[in-house]
């Protein structure tokens, strides 16, 4: 009887040591796991520039890729005001589930190429941002607004072309925007321009 508890208590530390060897071993792999994981991620990420952030005011210009690009005269235009503006049909209007209450953000905009070759410009990365809050273009108030000039999200320049055209942005009073920025995400570039609302 004796034999058998000296027994049963050599299979319970037996038991507690294979446990608590499982154990630091799961650790041990994590932690190794962890440190290979961290390893890589430093390495892929020194392969690539760091974003570049800057900032402009209203009316200033930056140069991307050979394109100049201005924004100027931002302001807040009505539903109601633009529909005689611009003479939008109300087939428009239901296409679209616009209001006469809404309102828009608008915004001169402006592209010139100032290389020595045809240069593509892309502004499907452009949006309106304040706070938690991220609104694109209103494609189609942008293309009604400026009919056959309107170059949507790609244009073609030549040397020394410039376009104009008036951005749009959806603006709705519920939503928080208390500093909005035009933010333009180009790696490695994140550009900011700060809008001041007329």
């Amino acid at each position: 009887m004796l034999f058998m508890i000296w027994q049963r208590g050599d299979y319970i530390v037996k038991n507690k040591k294979k446990r608590s060897i499982k154990a630091v071993s799961a650790i041990i792999v994590i932690l190794v796991l962890t440190m290979l994981f961290v390893i890589r991620y430093n390495v892929i990420n020194s392969g690539f520039e760091k974003v570049k952030k800057l900032q402009v005011k209203q009316g200033e210009t930056f140069v991307d890729d050979g394109i100049e690009i201005s924004f100027s005269n931002f302001r807040i235009g009505k539903m109601s005001e633009l529909k005689k503006i611009y003479n939008i049909s109300e087939m428009d209007m239901k296409q679209n589930d616009w209001d006469l209450t809404d309102k828009f953000i608008l915004a001169d905009f402006k592209v010139k190429n100032v290389s020595s070759y045809e240069r593509e410009a892309e502004f499907e990365r452009m949006s309106l941002q304040s706070d938690f809050i991220s609104n694109g273009a209103d494609m189609n108030m942008l293309e009604i607004i400026n009919k056959d000039n309107a170059f949507l999200s790609k244009i073609n320049l030549k040397p020394n072309e410039e376009k104009k055209e008036v951005f749009v942005w959806f603006y709705n009073d519920s939503l928080s925007y208390d500093s909005p920025k035009i933010v333009y995400l180009r790696y490695p570039y994140k550009i900011e321009l700060d809008v001041q609302i007329k």
